[in-house]
């Protein structure tokens, strides 16, 4: 009994303090006493579940009982409904509470009033009997007209729904001398009085963070159709991204957010085509934490229909950094499996999330890999951390080494994406299966080296019989010089006169300029390329892909124009 009561209250967060006092004697406790006005119940300390003792649950929970004069055993407690009415009314500051019996009504009456109580916004202590033993507890929900939600006090075992003839939680059976406390509502509630509270979990920059914003009860009798507030976000280091109805208060609403990224403020306005009633989530936001420290969410003016609300709390969150120094970051590249001959993979180069706080913008490193199984073709920025960046940058430093190199105006960071990514070709396949290893080296964010990595493998698929094949006998391909600087000549030798499909291609995988294409007698051709494209503009330093197609074969070879 005393727990329902409790439950109902705690639902309102009321009374603040309490009135008047009791005092009676308790069979085998002795006598029990209670100043109620002399009380201050400390709602922000009870939470809705416990695990552990709990003073401020106990305190309140205790003077329900001693104020329905409770009697104890250690087989159970109990009293009546109409004490817990009075408990209401005189000691606890819900004037117009009012204890109810079904026998005392028609069915569809009784019915009829338990759902105006709900509709309301206003749960019930209820109770109910066997032929040996009762119980109290919470009418709290409805669905349909007649499928009654109620909360037994027994830490959520058995909660749900049930008719009103079948109220059989368990192998306990509550059917006989229902009753009930309706118009548990405390003194003077009015439109201005819900308290509104913003909640949010800590988080850890680069996650997305839900800030909720929480209503005590609204009651539909009040009719409130139209909410409108502003609400406040360090927009330094909090990105918003956008808002959530479902199963809220609101839901069905029409919510119209309008951002101002430059000032921090939501400028809200939700409308219903029906009222709001009870309490919980009235709106939810998502946000985006850019970077670690402590971020205050805070509201202006908020109001119901127009009326200004009187108690509004705002929230400040801790956000934590991924790692403690960016010194502390990590690089690591996923693998490429099963590429055949010729075919691009695309290996991820994933980081530690950059705070962009940490002003990240500059990023350089050595790339290593076997350049007689694959080669670097692009490094690609779309849908990474570098896109939309153009002056990335890899320089051959030797056969099979890149020095890669990126600087950039604004701060890298400020999402979970990965940094680049990188496309290899596959141009060592045999008839096993053949693994390159792709290491990172000398990686450096700034003037911060990063020192843990985890390199990738590029898994090169095995070439059969009735795949196409690397070498017909007596095709040779070589170059000279290489490096060069400003011409070098193609030594081709083609043992048997065919068609030849002969370009020079730069590692992004365009064609650059054509060497020769159609047919070619039998022997050995002499081709030079000045380091032009076809249009006859100069191409840039750099390495270049001298690649060659005879009927289902291709060869490939790395030239260096050095200038």
């Amino acid at each position: 009994m005393a727990t329902a009561m409790a439950q109902v209250m705690k639902y309102w967060n009321k009374p603040i303090t309490g009135e008047g006092n009791s005092s009676y004697y308790a069979y085998g406790y002795g006598y029990q006493s209670v100043n109620y006005g002399n009380t201050t119940y400390l709602w922000d300390e009870m939470p809705n579940a416990i695990s552990t003792s709990n003073i401020p649950v106990a305190t309140l929970i205790y003077h329900a009982a001693v104020g329905v004069e409770m009697g104890f055993s250690p087989e159970g407690s109990g009293s009546n409904g109409m004490k817990a009415r009075n408990a209401f009314q005189n000691y606890f500051r819900y004037p117009n509470a009012n204890y109810v019996q079904k026998q005392n009504y028609s069915s569809g009456t009784w019915l009829n009033m338990l759902r105006e109580q709900l509709d309301n916004g206003s749960p019930m202590y209820y109770s109910g009997s066997n032929t040996s033993s009762g119980h109290a507890w919470n009418c709290d929900g409805y669905q349909g007209t007649d499928y009654i939600h109620f909360n037994f006090g027994w830490g959520g075992s058995y909660n749900g729904y049930f008719y009103l003839d079948d109220i059989t939680p368990g192998t306990s059976e509550f059917n006989l001398y229902q009753a009930a406390v309706i118009n548990t509502i405390p003194e003077n509630y009015s439109i201005t009085d819900p308290r509104i509270q913003l909640k949010a979990n800590n988080g850890e920059a680069g996650d997305d963070l839900t800030l909720r914003l929480t209503s005590y009860p609204v009651l539909a009798d009040w009719g409130v159709n139209n909410v409108s507030l502003s609400l406040y976000y360090e927009n330094s280091s909090m990105q918003y991204l956008d808002y959530d109805l479902s199963d809220t208060m609101s839901e069905g609403g029409i919510m119209e957010v309008t951002n101002n990224p430059d000032t921090g403020y939501l400028n809200i306005s939700w409308t219903g085509t029906t009222p709001l009633s009870g309490a919980g989530d009235l709106f939810r936001f998502h946000f985006r934490a850019l970077n670690p420290g402590n971020f205050y969410f805070g509201q202006v003016d908020m109001s119901y229909n127009g009326q200004l609300l009187q108690y509004v709390d705002p929230v400040i969150i801790d956000v934590t950094a991924p790692v403690a120094t960016l010194a502390e970051s990590s690089i690591s590249l996923n693998n490429i499996v099963h590429l055949g001959y010729e075919q691009l993979g695309t290996m991820i180069m994933s980081s530690t999330y950059l705070p962009p706080a940490w002003d990240v913008n500059h990023v350089e490193y050595k790339l290593s890999f076997d350049d007689s199984k694959i080669e670097l073709v692009d490094i690609i920025g779309e849908e990474c951390l570098l896109e939309g960046y153009e002056n990335v940058t890899f320089s051959p430093v030797e056969p099979g080494v890149y020095q890669i190199t990126c600087d950039t105006e604004q701060a890298l960071g400020g999402a979970k994406l990965p940094l680049m990514k990188l496309s290899f070709r596959a141009i060592g396949n045999t008839d096993t299966i053949e693994m390159a290893q792709v290491i990172i080296s000398d990686f450096h964010y700034n003037q911060t080296q990063i020192t843990d990595i985890q390199n990738g493998y590029v898994f090169l698929s095995p070439i059969s019989a009735n795949e196409d094949q690397i070498s017909p006998l007596g095709f040779t391909l070589n170059s000279y010089p290489n490096p060069f600087n400003p011409t070098t000549t193609i030594y081709l030798n083609n043992p048997e006169a065919q068609n030849v499909d002969a370009a020079i291609y730069n590692l992004k995988g365009q064609r650059v300029y054509d060497l020769h294409k159609g047919y070619l007698d039998s022997g050995e051709h002499h081709i030079v390329w000045n380091g032009q494209d076809q249009n006859g503009n100069s191409v840039g330093t750099g390495v270049y892909l001298l690649r060659v197609r005879v009927k289902d074969a291709t060869f490939s070879k790395k030239l260096s124009l050095m200038k």
